[in-house]
């Protein structure tokens, strides 16, 4: 019985970090680049973002520090204070959309909210 043991925590050791053991679960680190952060506007299209993919169906948690908010609520973005060259941890969970919902998300936080388009 040990023996299995070992080999099941050896096993573990193996597994790399950024690979989810759930299905449909993606986690990401992405850097505001935007010079103003995380505001109403740039709230508002993340949260639009994730409407695009059966939100009914998913779970988006946003992280930055200890905090966590729920991604689909604007409001609970905006509370974060994220400034420009701070970090943020995405969180997506659910259906078979999560991660086409994740790549779309990593994509609009890497554009800068696609803030310098309107410039």
């Amino acid at each position: 019985m040990e023996t299995l043991s070992k080999q099941y925590l050896h096993n573990q050791k193996q597994i790399p970090s950024s690979v989810s053991l759930e299905p449909h679960s993606y986690e990401r680190e992405v850097e505001i680049v935007n010079t103003y952060g995380i505001h109403f506007r740039s709230a508002a299209l993340f949260v639009k973002t994730i409407e695009k993919h059966d939100p009914d169906n998913l779970d988006v948690a946003v992280f930055q520090g200890r905090a966590k908010v729920d991604g689909k609520s604007v409001m609970g973005l905006v509370t974060l204070g994220v400034t420009q060259g701070q970090y943020l941890k995405i969180q997506v969970k659910g259906n078979g959309t999560a991660e086409a919902c994740m790549n779309d998300l990593v994509a609009l936080v890497e554009s800068g909210f696609k803030e310098d388009d309107e410039a």
